[in-house]
């Protein structure tokens, strides 16, 4: 009887040794992807600025160093291995990477044409034009934010992990 008890303890040991060790698997896989997300919030933060600035020069550079930064996480992320047979996190970080990448090609490309104007040359037309990027594009990134909050959401339950709040939070809802 004290065999059998030692073998469930070892047992109920081993298990959860596994379980451990696949929580930190799991984690240092989801600081994987932030690593390629965060670098790209921070680009994004940075254009914010240089396009309150209305600086032409400032604002096609820091629209350059997204775009750059856009590509080394989509590259990072194409090369991250699929966890534990699971590809949601990845697949749904990786639709915003190209989210992100499409609007910094196009929508943002137009907001700065528009913002470098002199005040003078902006037209109504370039102000509803602003207007209607600003909700397209704030409407599309709301429905694939839920997507990745759903992702995490589901893989940090699969792997029991808790969520925080990434750092960079109260300066995005800053804008």
């Amino acid at each position: 009887m004290k065999f059998i008890k030692s073998t469930v303890l070892c047992l109920f040991a081993s298990l959860l040794l596994l379980s451990c060790n696949k929580s930190q698997d799991a984690a240092k896989y989801n600081d994987q992807i932030i690593g390629y997300q965060t670098p790209i919030i921070e680009k994004m933060l940075e254009l914010s600025k240089a396009i309150e600035t209305q600086d032409s020069a400032a604002m096609f550079s820091k629209l350059q160093e997204l775009n750059d930064r856009i590509d080394v996480s989509i590259a990072g992320m194409q090369k991250l291995e699929k966890f534990d047979d699971k590809t949601q996190l990845k697949e749904k970080m990786l639709k915003a990477f190209e989210f992100y990448k499409s609007i910094s090609m196009n929508e943002y490309k137009t907001i700065i044409e528009i913002v470098a104007k002199p005040d003078d040359a902006v037209t109504t037309e370039d102000v509803e034009l602003l207007n209607k990027i600003a909700t397209e594009v704030s409407a599309k990134e709301t429905e694939i934010d839920n997507q990745v909050e759903a992702a995490q959401k589901a893989f940090a339950k699969e792997n029991n992990m808790e969520l925080t709040d990434n750092k960079l939070q109260q300066e995005i809802d800053k804008k």
